[in-house]
């Protein structure tokens, strides 16, 4: 009596501890797939932004291109402002409204022509410091400028910036410079606007000094990420910090991170847009969107019904 006893409890502790080994096993099994599922978004995430910035960066290749070109027309050469606003009207319309503006600027520093006319007059490098830069510059080579401020009384469409390039006549002569505004809300349109990730996934464009050139919520936009009233808005998170720290390096990469109580993945790509400078594009994806996907594909359900089917097999054996 004491043999059969002892028989059946070493049977029932067996059992017990095959079925923890068991449990765990498929446990271990769910969190890999799991951890497998979330690094193949963020994979994807990571392609995602290697092909905004891809993008971006042959969008100011071109337009740099482009202008290049237009400055050795004679109409943009000419000294009549006339002549040289009607060619402007032209190559807005022909070009299909490309940027938001296109101007001239001469060796002064002055706007004399302009398609928005109202531009005509204005000092650029008092408005922007690239603009100085480009004249100052002994070589006055092309410039990509950081964030402009709108001017006073000005209705703003949002964050914008211009490349300008430079003007020479036949002998060499400096002339002035060929610049185009580039407004962040007008890419956002072109680039992102039927961008859809998952359900609350979003691109957002950083410049490499900190600048939020573009992000969905528009209070974020045109501020700088190290200002004290952004660091305040992410909690000076060590982890965000870092990335962006990578970002503006034009690093690539994809981290996770908490954001105002969410758990999110992040990847990034950089977007060399203009020489020695860089936009960084970033993928931001909630982890309550993945575990939705997570659902529809009946994970939880499957070992569960797994674990049950594993447990009667066990009992069955043992009885």
């Amino acid at each position: 009596m004491q043999k059969r006893t002892l028989l059946i409890a070493i049977n029932i502790i067996t059992f017990v501890l095959i079925l923890a080994a068991a449990l765990i096993f498929t446990h271990v099994l769910r969190g890999q797939l799991v951890k497998n599922f979330i690094e193949e978004e963020q994979s994807h995430e990571f392609s995602f932004a290697e092909n905004i910035a891809n993008t971006l960066r042959l969008e100011m290749e071109s337009q740099l291109t482009l202008f290049t070109q237009l400055v050795e027309l004679p109409e943009i050469q000419s000294p009549d402002p006339a002549i040289c606003n009607q060619k402007l009207d032209d190559l807005f319309l022909k070009y299909g409204k490309k940027l938001t503006n296109i101007g001239r600027m001469n060796a002064a520093g002055i706007f004399d022509c302009s398609r928005n006319r109202s531009a005509i007059g204005i000092n650029g490098p008092e408005r922007a410091p690239h603009l100085k830069t480009i004249i100052d510059d002994p070589e006055h080579r092309s410039v990509l400028g950081r964030l402009i401020p709108p001017a006073a009384g000005a209705v703003s469409t949002g964050p914008v910036t211009s490349f300008h390039v430079p003007i020479f006549d036949k002998s060499g002569t400096f002339l002035g410079t060929l610049g185009g505004a580039i407004n962040f809300t007008d890419l956002k349109d072109k680039y992102l606007k039927d961008v859809a990730i998952l359900e609350q996934g979003y691109a957002a464009i950083q410049d490499d000094n900190g600048d939020i050139l573009y992000h969905p919520r528009a209070e974020f936009m045109g501020k700088n990420i190290w200002s004290e009233e952004m660091q305040n808005i992410t909690g000076r998170s060590p982890t965000l910090n870092e990335m962006f720290k990578n970002v503006f390096a034009g690093k690539k990469g994809s981290t996770r991170y908490v954001f105002e109580g969410k758990e999110k993945i992040a990847a990034y790509a950089p977007a060399a847009v203009f020489p020695g400078r860089v936009w960084g594009v970033v993928i931001t994806v909630p982890m309550a969107d993945l575990q939705k996907v997570l659902l529809t594909q009946n994970i939880d359900r499957t070992f569960f019904q797994f674990n049950l089917t594993m447990a009667g097999i066990i009992i069955l054996v043992f009885i």
